[in-house]
């Protein structure tokens, strides 16, 4: 078995990041949707998914690393 501590350290300044990026990214789509750049909401709009998807991936090994460690 590896260090499972330094394992969840690492997902959960994961999660922490791309919950960051995510919160960005809903800013930035609430500028854009005031400027009327559609385009540029379309493309936040996607980095907010890729990034949710993402955090909620680093939460699911989180969860699974800390029962391994048990």
């Amino acid at each position: 078995m590896t260090n499972c501590r330094a394992e969840i350290q690492l997902a959960e300044l994961s999660a922490f990041v791309h919950g960051i990026l995510a919160g960005l990214h809903l800013l930035g789509i609430v500028y854009n949707v005031r400027c009327h750049n559609h385009w540029d909401v379309l493309a936040h709009a996607a980095a907010t998914a890729y990034d949710i998807h993402a955090m909620a991936g680093h939460i699911h090994d989180i969860h699974t690393l800390q029962e391994i460690q048990r």
